[in-house]
C-alpha cells in the first residue's frame, strides 16, 4: 500500500487592526507532502495460530521516519464460544501535524516527534443462542512514549491551548468492548 498526501493550511485572522490603522493579518500558510508505504504479511502455521507483521515507512516534507514495525499473534483457544487470545507489539512514531506546529495562537514549531512502543494482549469471545449473539473483548495495553504531544494552556487564564512535548509518558490500562 502506498499513499501520497499533500496538506495545505491557510489559517488567517484578518480582523486584527494595527496601531497605525492598517489591517494586520495573523495566521499561517503552510503545506507539506507526506508519503506512506505499508506492507503486511500474514502467516497461519496451524488452523488455530495466526501471525502477522506490518512494516510502515513514512516521509514528511523531506525527512524519512525510521521503519515502523508491528507484530501480531492470535490463537483460537476454543471454537465453541470462538475464544481467541491476541497479542501485539508495535512501534509508535507520530510526527507533529501542521496545526501542532503552526496553529494561531498556540502552535509550537519546536515540537519533537513522538516515539515509543505499545504492547497489548487480550481475549475475544462470542456467545450465541437461537436469537441473540454477544461478542466481547478484553484487552490490556501498556505504552511507553517519549516526547508525547499534549495540548495545554500556556498559563493560568489563557484563552488558548498550545502543544508541548511531555518527556516520558507511561500509559496502561484495560479496554473492554461488548456488542449484542
Amino acid at each position: 500500500d502506498l499513499a501520497v498526501n499533500q496538506h495545505f493550511v491557510d489559517s488567517r485572522d484578518k480582523a486584527i487592526i494595527l496601531q497605525n490603522g492598517e489591517i494586520g493579518i495573523v495566521g499561517y500558510d503552510q503545506g507539506r507532502i507526506e508519503l506512506s508505504g505499508f506492507v503486511s504479511a500474514k502467516y497461519t502455521p496451524t488452523k488455530r495460530l495466526g501471525l502477522a507483521v506490518n512494516l510502515r515507512e513514512e516521509m514528511y516534507k523531506d525527512t524519512f521516519t525510521p521503519l515502523i514495525p508491528g507484530f501480531f499473534a492470535d490463537y483460537l483457544v476454543s471454537r465453541r464460544g470462538h475464544i481467541v487470545l491476541k497479542a501485539s507489539i508495535a512501534r509508535n512514531y507520530r510526527t507533529p501535524t501542521l496545526n501542532d506546529l503552526f496553529f494561531m495562537p498556540g502552535g509550537n514549531p519546536d515540537l519533537k516527534t513522538e516515539k515509543g512502543y505499545t504492547y497489548d494482549g487480550g481475549v475475544e469471545f462470542t456467545m450465541k443462542n437461537k436469537h441473540l449473539t454477544f461478542r466481547g473483548e478484553l484487552t490490556a495495553y501498556d505504552s511507553h512514549i517519549r516526547d508525547w504531544i499534549l495540548w495545554v494552556r500556556p498559563y493560568d487564564g489563557a484563552y488558548y491551548m498550545t502543544p508541548i512535548n511531555v518527556k516520558k509518558v507511561h500509559s496502561y490500562g484495560l479496554e473492554s468492548k461488548g456488542k449484542f
